[in-house]
């Protein structure tokens, strides 16, 4: 066998143990893939390449201990805090690379809205936050039926005859809204019998109070005689009957907690007269 020959097997061989190796060290590095698992890196990659940029492109403000995410394409943010008197809220801009922040960190609230600047980043971009600072009272003093007082959150009362409207009103702060409505009704006339209505408080922060049900019964119009008998008006004192009292409902159910109740009663007309069937000073 001539030299030249061995020459080129003894290159070939050479060239073989050097690419057994090669192969020998990238496996030894990154390990056996099939094609599955080259799939699932290449997801995995991409995955974690979209979550490095949605948290790389966004920041937080933490207002009063509430975090806010901002975007960093947009340069607005609005928050809406309950107003209090001399409060202080603390401020902290949270960046996913401890950028530099520029601004207030300590705000004492004023009413309304009031607007602040952020320097982050370097080159800086400005930044805006905007804090709505606003009145959350749902208090009611007292609401006013024709300019009496009444407090209870389900009330009942009885109008002469003669009275076509009523006034209803209440004490609140001033920032909220009244909002009185009647139901199954728009017209502001009252009508012969049962009238409801419910009122609430609606803040300056939006939120709404627990409403009250104000239930007016207007009388019918009353004679000096009449073969009719009936009540005008029926009140056990501290409960309310159930259901309302109409003149035509002749059935009522109550309960009480005492042993003895106190009723209260108008007459239909001048010359009618009343009893009281059972003991109610003894209602064991």
């Amino acid at each position: 066998m001539s030299k030249k020959k061995v020459l080129n097997m003894l290159d070939l061989l050479l060239i073989g143990c050097l690419m057994l190796f090669i192969y020998l060290f990238c496996v030894n590095l990154t390990g056996v893939y099939n094609s599955k698992d080259i799939e699932q890196i290449l997801e995995n990659n991409t995955i974690n390449l979209n979550q490095k940029l949605v948290l790389e492109n966004t920041l937080q403000f933490e207002i009063d201990g509430r975090f806010y995410p901002y975007d960093y394409d947009k340069y607005l943010l609005e928050v809406s805090i309950n107003y209090e008197q001399d409060k202080i809220v603390q401020v902290n801009v949270h960046t996913n690379n401890d950028e530099q922040v520029l601004g207030e960190k300590q705000i004492k609230l004023n009413h309304g809205e009031t607007e602040y600047l952020y320097e982050i980043g370097f080159p800086a971009k400005t930044y805006k936050l905007v804090i709505k600072s606003l009145f959350d009272d749902l208090s009611i003093n007292n609401i006013y039926i024709n300019n009496k007082i009444i407090k209870d959150y389900s009330y009942t009362t009885l109008l002469d005859s003669s009275e076509r409207e009523i006034n209803i009103s209440a004490d609140h702060h001033e920032t909220s809204e009244l909002v009185i409505k009647r139901i199954n009704s728009s017209s502001t006339e009252l009508k012969d019998g049962l009238n409801e209505f419910i009122i609430f408080i609606i803040s300056e922060f939006g939120n709404r109070s627990k409403p009250y049900t104000l239930n007016i019964y207007k009388e019918i119009k009353l004679i000096e005689w009449s073969s009719d008998a009936h009540l005008t008006s029926l009140k056990i004192e501290g409960y309310d009957l159930s259901p309302v009292f109409i003149p035509n409902q002749y059935e009522y159910q109550v309960k009480v907690k005492q042993d003895n109740i106190e009723l209260d009663f108008i007459k239909g007309h001048f010359g009618q007269s009343v009893e009281v069937i059972g003991d109610i000073n003894n209602l064991n």
